[in-house]
């Protein structure tokens, strides 16, 4: 060993974490927000070693206060359900959020994929705490990389969709509407309209005032249609956006804005 702090293999990445909370916690930080990837060792299964199992794990950690202390309101610590955000983000990220489930078992929250354990969320323990020295709560998730890759391996491949060789054709227009309906229901009116060739949807602009009339607004529509075949032009989106702004008027009574 290269000191003597590291005469053993760890079997887990959570007590170099607790370390380097203690140590930040120890120089005025409050708000510890840690990851690693780093190997582990168990004693079974030889993998490089006789009798000795190395597997690659990966840790989330958070500790301490995830905001700081304000005239207005107390400063809030971290909780067990914010490291769970973060990690639903994570494997939704990754693309195993639809095939999660966890299961509290003697305290520590299991994560399982396909009935196979990948990962826990830990809330540390007091006693083990204060013997790095630590005295705010203190969470972790920690995962087993190579059982994230074999789930990886067993769901189904995201879809790939080249970059289309012809540019979208980009199209304004604003319609004028009570003020209590929503952008939203808009949107979802143009979006049945205008087929498979809509690449995209945005609201760049929003107006109220007295030139279009009492309890009315101006919403402004930016809409890119694609054609992965062929260049688009007028005469083909023409008829399309006279389809939405019909529906619009009929469902909406919306004023096309000239």
């Amino acid at each position: 060993p290269l000191t003597a702090d590291m005469t053993t293999l760890r079997p887990s990445l959570l007590h170099g974490f607790l370390k380097a909370a203690a140590y930040n916690f120890n120089r005025q930080a409050s708000n510890i927000r840690f990851f690693e990837c780093g190997n582990v060792f168990k004693v079974g299964e030889t993998s490089y070693h006789d009798n000795i199992n190395e597997q690659t794990h990966l840790l989330f950690g958070i500790a301490g206060f995830k905001s700081k202390e304000h005239w207005s309101e107390q400063p809030k610590i971290y909780s067990v359900f914010d490291l769970k955000k973060e990690i639903n983000g994570f494997l939704q990220k990754i693309g195993l959020n639809k095939f999660i489930i966890y299961k509290e078992i003697e305290g520590t929250l299991k994560i399982y994929c396909a009935k196979k354990e990948i990962g826990n969320i830990q809330i540390i323990d007091t006693k083990l705490l204060k013997s790095y020295g630590v005295e705010l709560p203190t969470f972790i998730a920690e995962f087993s990389v190579n059982a994230i890759f074999e789930a990886l391996s067993k769901s189904s491949t995201p879809d790939f969709t080249p970059i289309p060789k012809y540019p979208p054709f980009e199209f304004d227009f604003a319609v004028i509407v009570d003020q209590h309906i929503s952008a939203g229901k808009l949107i979802s009116a143009i979006k049945s309209n205008a087929g498979k060739m809509l690449l995209s949807l945005d609201i760049f602009d929003v107006f109220e005032g007295e030139s279009i009339g009492k309890d009315k607004k101006s919403i402004a529509f930016r809409l890119n249609f694609i054609d992965p075949n062929k260049t688009l032009n007028i005469k083909v989106v023409e008829p399309i956006i006279q389809r939405i702004v019909k529906t619009l008027e009929k469902q909406f009574s919306a004023k096309l804005r000239g």
